[in-house]
């Protein structure tokens, strides 16, 4: 780069993937009933979670790892773990619970924006 321009740190520099990605998970993680779902469980506040549930995933982790090029090129990969964050829920939780039920309706929203996604 030419002498005294500014170059924007790595982490500010996103492919157009990652924006369409981000786009899908800004969308669900705006959503209220996305708050269980945003941080990891903690295995403290629930000792026998990790009985029920062998990969732990949460929409934080995902947005780290989107934002870290993980997934760069795997539109899979992605729908995968959150995927996952659902599927863990309806695992550890019983099916008519309120936070299976918002697992639910959060996992046909996202199939929904994820269709819209052009690859």
């Amino acid at each position: 780069s030419a002498p005294g321009s500014i170059v924007p740190p790595l982490s500010s520099v996103t492919t157009p993937f990652q924006d369409k990605l981000h786009a899908v998970l800004d969308e669900i993680i705006d959503l209220d009933m996305s708050g269980p779902f945003q941080e990891a469980v903690n295995p403290e506040d629930f000792p026998d979670y990790l009985d029920y549930v062998t990969t732990p995933m949460d929409l934080s982790t995902v947005q780290s790892k989107l934002a870290a090029g993980d997934y760069e090129g795997s539109f899979d990969a992605f729908a995968e773990d959150v995927r996952l964050v659902w599927r863990n829920c309806m695992s550890y939780n019983a099916e008519n619970s309120l936070i299976s039920q918002h697992a639910q309706q959060l996992s046909q929203m996202f199939e929904g924006l994820l269709a819209k996604v052009p690859r």
